[in-house]
């Protein structure tokens, strides 16, 4: 089983590799012919390892190095290695106590203001899950914004699968969330990713009191998404925390409690789970630390990401 995790991560190697000599060849040709020339010194054993992805993009260990997936930017250079270093960064957050809600008439979604403490610190993704990230952890863009104009110049195919390399993954549903988390835990044995509860997704967005960050929202989107991290980021450092794609946490849907709460999980059961930070689709009304909405964990839609939190194994 190990083996078999290691040829997985391996995988990975080899496309930062061949788009490495993307990079320098400067073409999408050139990565498609690198891959290529790879499918010679796949073994059989690693063909079956993950027929998602294409069998050029499997290797022996041997042949290639074992790496995150999400520490491409180096080899990516032709995709912007700016925005991919920002994406794959997480940054370091400490607990602390906060206002978690809206106080009543400021949103009639937001829920009952009461005190939350976070006794425990977490680090929580720059920006919402991209495509490109997505894609190379389960060999799927799922994104229903994958042309040349939600993306100029940024189109890329990775394995023969279209990307908006530096937009936010959509069209992803709770379900795929938890199935993504659970292929990126298997092939990367540094860290135990997961989505944050709701608490700790407010407090992110909440920043300590300082700026909440710039917002892509109905009225300047276009109707689409945009590049993370092309807007202002907040106090914390994190972009897109409000606007472009809504957000799932962890927790179920329910009314807020009435009472100071430590370090909540949300309801144990229920049929809806959360999603925060409203999206391109919607007004800057809705580009609020507090707004929440929710939606059936199956839906796909095409305004709903996600952005990850981590921890060390």
């Amino acid at each position: 089983m190990k083996s078999t995790v290691n040829l997985a991560v391996a995988a990975m190697g080899v496309l930062a590799l061949s788009a490495g000599a993307w990079a320098a060849g400067g073409s999408e040709a050139s990565f498609n012919d690198s891959l290529s020339s790879l499918r010679g010194q796949v073994p059989p054993a690693a063909d079956a390892l993950n027929k998602s992805v294409d069998d050029a993009l499997n290797c022996a260990k041997d042949h290639c190095p074992a790496g995150n997936p999400f520490d491409t930017e180096a080899a990516l250079a032709a995709m912007d290695p700016a925005k991919i270093g920002i994406a794959a960064r997480f940054v370091a957050i400490k607990p602390g106590t906060f206002l978690m809600g809206s106080p009543q008439g400021e949103g009639e979604k937001d829920g009952t203001q009461h005190q939350v403490t976070l006794t425990r610190p977490f680090e929580m993704q720059a920006t919402d899950v991209t495509q490109l990230q997505y894609l190379l952890v389960t060999g799927n863009n799922p994104s229903a914004f994958v042309k040349n104009k939600y993306c100029p110049g940024k189109l890329k195919a990775v394995g023969g699968i279209a990307a908006c390399v530096d937009n936010p993954v959509e069209n992803v549903s709770w379900n795929d969330a938890q199935a993504f988390i659970a292929r990126l835990n298997t092939i990367q044995d540094k860290y135990t990713y997961r989505l944050p509860t709701e608490a700790e997704w407010e407090y992110a967005a909440r920043a300590g009191g300082g700026s909440v960050g710039g917002s892509w929202t109905s009225e300047n989107s276009g109707g689409c998404t945009h590049e993370v991290a092309s807007r202002a980021s907040n106090g914390f450092g994190l972009y897109d925390m409000l606007g472009n794609v809504w957000q799932w946490v962890q927790d179920y849907y329910a009314n807020y409690p009435r009472v100071a709460v430590t370090d909540p999980q949300g309801p144990s059961s229920g049929s809806d789970r959360v999603v925060r930070g409203g999206s391109w689709f919607n007004g800057a009304g809705g580009a609020r630390p507090a707004y929440r909405s929710f939606i059936d964990p199956g839906d796909r839609v095409g305004d709903v990401g996600l952005r990850l939190v981590r921890s060390s194994r």
